[in-house]
């Protein structure tokens, strides 16, 4: 017999968290960790809140379960509908139940929707926001490009050339400088074809520009061109050799596809306007070359950022 004591005694500690308790106007269910109000507790502060002239049995099912360091309540009222309340204690969560089964009682109609979830606690304090991290597109990042070039007006023909370029970028602008050097052509005076002279071409230009799209990025630019022209005499007893620093203002159009975040292709084409420009002359056969005075110049290769 003392063994089925103790055993009855061990059903009772293990279901303590979850009884029912019954009264002429309260039918409650309470299940509850163990360290917040009992079931009597708990049913005497509803039944203080319904006051003497209900009229009704209200059946009432209260859940609590701890989240962390704070307590949940799912509180259903039979015909009235459910509500979830959450509370820092147990017994704020109590008398939060407390008052909302007393409140529903005294409504005239039933309510179709559950109420918004009553939060007994008071809002915690505020919290420090961290420093936002800047938006991958509006970071600055360097840029290099190997490229393919060729230029029209600055030798007598077209001259294919290979250059590189560095840069900086932020968000939709970036800025970039970048040196080229060409391939030499000879040409021949028009008078003695057995005299001319040979050509040389390297240039430099410092320019920005501004990405007008996202995806397939077009940007227009604007920067200074330098160009510096060699020249050495061929077909004469005594030849010569020169050179011309040519500068202008440049206007170019650029685009670039791109494969990943950090690497694409870009091409690109521009015109330079040429200030001071000076012919090649050979003496008593006169000038055998003068720079156009508007340069294009054209451009494609890989590029990365990082």
């Amino acid at each position: 017999m003392r063994v089925l004591r103790v055993a009855a005694a061990v059903l009772a500690l293990a279901f303590a968290p979850s009884l029912a308790r019954a009264s002429d106007r309260l039918d409650l269910s309470w299940s509850a960790p163990t360290e917040c109000p009992s079931p009597a507790a708990v049913a005497a502060r509803i039944e203080a809140e319904l006051g003497a002239d209900v009229g009704r049995r209200t059946r009432v099912t209260a859940r609590v379960d701890r989240e962390g360091d704070r307590y949940k309540l799912a509180l259903a009222i039979a015909g009235r509908g459910e509500r979830v309340i959450v509370a820092d204690t147990c017994d704020a969560l109590a008398a939060s139940a407390a008052v909302v089964v007393g409140m529903s009682d005294r409504e005239e109609t039933t309510a179709s929707e559950p109420p918004p979830a009553v939060v007994a606690s008071a809002p915690p304090p505020p919290t420090r926001e961290a420093p936002r991290a800047a938006p991958a597109g509006d970071r600055v990042r360097l840029l290099a490009r190997l490229e393919g070039l060729v230029d029209v007006g600055m030798l007598p023909v077209a001259t294919p050339g290979g250059g590189v370029t560095l840069g900086v970028r932020s968000g939709t602008v970036h800025g970039e400088i970048s040196a080229a050097a060409f391939a030499s052509q000879r040409t021949s005076a028009d008078v003695d074809p057995s005299r001319g002279a040979s050509f040389s071409l390297a240039s430099a230009a410092l320019r920005g520009c501004w990405t007008a799209t996202r995806r397939i990025e077009v940007a227009p630019c604007l920067g200074v061109h330098v160009v510096r022209i060699g020249g050495t005499g061929s077909g004469a007893r005594q030849v010569s050799e020169g050179a011309s620093i040519v500068a202008g203002p440049e206007a170019s159009l650029e685009v670039r596809l791109p494969f990943s975040e950090a690497f694409g292709l870009r091409a690109g084409a521009a015109a330079s306007f040429p200030i001071g420009r000076q012919a090649f002359v050979i003496t008593s056969l006169g000038a055998v070359h003068t720079p156009a005075p508007v340069a294009l110049h054209a451009f494609v290769g890989p590029e990365v950022s990082f």
